[in-house]
């Protein structure tokens, strides 16, 4: 028999081990991303937290369907920060809410906006920027 065919009918505490022997590279055939469906979501973030910690961001993106809506966000921030190198923002776009979306465009828009601005008459580009800045505020 498989240890595939067994994580369905594992308890927590099994769960836990388990990623401890895949982290130990004791356990072979058994990836992380095959574990998400049968953690809880404070299992999962814990998970996230030992991958944000080694540097492995490509077994987040599985992950991403399984964190809790905090540990989204502490991901984002992490992003942002330059924390999870390799891990591409725009992955979180289906996790994140409206709110954090529209401040991801108003950014964009902000950024582009003030890269163009770079040598206008600082009372023209002051201007323009509350324009943009008040597009989002409706």
């Amino acid at each position: 028999m498989k240890l595939m065919s067994m994580l369905p009918f594992l308890e927590s505490e099994d769960l836990k081990e388990l990623i401890e022997k895949i982290r130990n590279k004791e356990i072979t055939g058994v990836k992380y991303t095959q574990l998400y469906p049968f953690l809880n979501a404070k299992e999962v973030d814990e998970l996230v937290d030992l991958l944000v910690e080694e540097g492995n961001p490509r077994e987040i993106y599985s992950a991403l369907p399984f964190m809790s809506d905090e540990r989204l966000s502490k991901l984002h921030k992490e992003i942002k920060e330059g924390k999870v190198e390799g891990f591409k923002e725009e992955a979180l776009l289906p996790f994140l809410g409206t709110d954090k979306i529209k401040e991801l465009v108003q950014n964009l828009i902000k950024n582009s906006v003030e890269s163009k601005l770079d040598g206008l008459d600082e009372e023209i580009s002051d201007k323009i920027e509350k324009v943009v800045k008040n597009a989002f505020d409706k």
